[in-house]
């Protein structure tokens, strides 16, 4: 009798490989701020009634243990800090998920309070974990440190620079995790100052503008999260006391007074004066008018308000020659919204060139044909053209007459 041996060699694979590796994803929301108060954050233990994000995590498969970092970074050149230095740096010690959760900057504090399972099996449950690591940039013993205390000691806020938030969720056992990157520019911007038209009161002889449709401009810190509004009203010196006085009464844009100011739609600093839903301004009157700039920040949305700038519409006094139009061009424009735009597009010297006498448009008045890029357009297109106009946007090639 012979006996073979042979030998066996088995392969095993690990459980989580033949399982499936769980995966884990973040879907939600970041808010953007500006400025970013000291009062709305705690130095030291970064707890804040602060919402910086609100993100849904989930999983392929539970239970799945992970683990939650989130870092602050900041790129402040005159502090000398770089994307390499850390503002701050919370760590949590690995926990079990159950099913998903609504995972809040708030909730990154030690100690956390327990989240709530409000889907899934794991309904009426909660997660508690703890923080393993927090550190800040002011637990280290630096010149940044020193400078840096010394500006939120002024301040009263953390300093202007680009701000990273980092989240990024890890599964243990190799498991698939998710990472959210946002940037932000803190800074304070304060200053708002209106341009034209307009100016003083007392020079109102000086702020006469040859249209009804004026092109408004202002000049503000850049600010890309910041909103402007505008309020026109009509200064009426036997009524108004003063130019706040006239800008808290009546308005003529916005047209619905329970709007208090108008909206629009940008953070742009200019805009033209709408053809529609206004009031339209008439020539030989006195207005007055004012921009509020809305910062948000960490504390509410803040709020700053321009002084209120003066201004008078042409009255138009040469002799009409039928048809609603005059002798003068530059008055026309003040009443034709079309006049108005080419006006406001070219500047005065230009316009006068071609429109006045011996000009290569002498005589000619618009009639509300109106083509833009070869396609139909309507009085109103040239509202929001004049806006692309005024931010650089688009340009005027060519003016066909026909």
């Amino acid at each position: 009798m012979k006996i073979y041996a042979r030998s066996i060699v088995l392969f095993l694979l690990p459980a989580s490989l033949v399982m499936g590796q769980p995966s884990v994803t973040l879907t939600g929301s970041f808010r953007n701020f500006v400025t970013f108060y000291v009062s709305s954050i705690d130095l030291t233990t970064l707890e804040s009634d602060v919402e910086i994000f609100n993100y849904r995590l989930s999983a392929s498969e539970y239970p799945v243990e992970v683990t939650i970092t989130f870092d602050i970074l900041i790129n402040s050149p005159a502090l000398g800090l770089s994307f390499n230095n850390k503002f701050a740096h919370i760590v949590t010690y690995p926990f079990f998920l159950f099913g998903p959760i609504q995972i809040k900057s708030t909730d990154l504090k030690d100690p956390p309070d327990p989240i709530y399972y409000t889907e899934g099996d794991a309904i009426g449950g909660s997660v508690e974990f703890e923080i393993d690591v927090i550190n800040t940039i002011l637990d280290d013993d630096t010149f940044e440190k020193t400078v840096m205390m010394n500006q939120i000691i002024q301040s009263g806020r953390l300093p202007d620079g680009t701000y990273r938030f980092d989240l990024s969720v890890s599964v243990a056992g190799g498991g698939t995790g998710d990472a959210i990157s946002e940037s932000i520019i803190v800074s304070n911007p304060v200053s708002l100052e209106l341009v034209s038209p307009g100016g003083l009161l007392e020079d109102t002889t000086a702020n006469i503008i040859s249209t009804s449709y004026p092109f408004f401009q202002w000049q503000s810190d850049p600010c890309a999260l910041c909103d402007y509004l505008v309020r026109v009203a009509q200064y009426k010196a036997d009524e108004h006391s003063s130019v706040e006085d006239a800008i808290e009464d009546q308005t003529v844009l916005p047209l619905r007074q329970a709007d208090e100011f108008y909206n629009p739609d940008g953070n742009s600093t200019s805009f033209q004066y709408p053809f529609s839903d206004a009031i339209d301004l008439v020539p030989g009157l006195v207005y007055v008018w004012q921009v509020k700039k809305i910062i948000p920040t960490t504390a509410g949305d803040q709020e700053i308000l321009s002084f209120v700038n003066v201004f008078k519409i042409l009255d138009p006094t040469a002799i009409s020659t039928g048809g609603g139009t005059t002798d003068d061009p530059i008055a026309d424009a003040s009443r034709n919204p079309v006049l108005g735009f080419l006006l406001t597009a070219m500047g005065d010297d230009q316009f006068s060139a071609l429109f006045n006498t011996g000009g290569e448009l002498d005589g000619f008045r618009p009639t509300d044909v109106i083509s833009i890029n070869g396609v139909s357009a309507e009085i109103s297109d040239l509202t929001d053209l004049a806006a692309e106009l005024g931010q650089g946007d688009a340009t005027i090639i060519s003016v066909e007459v026909e």
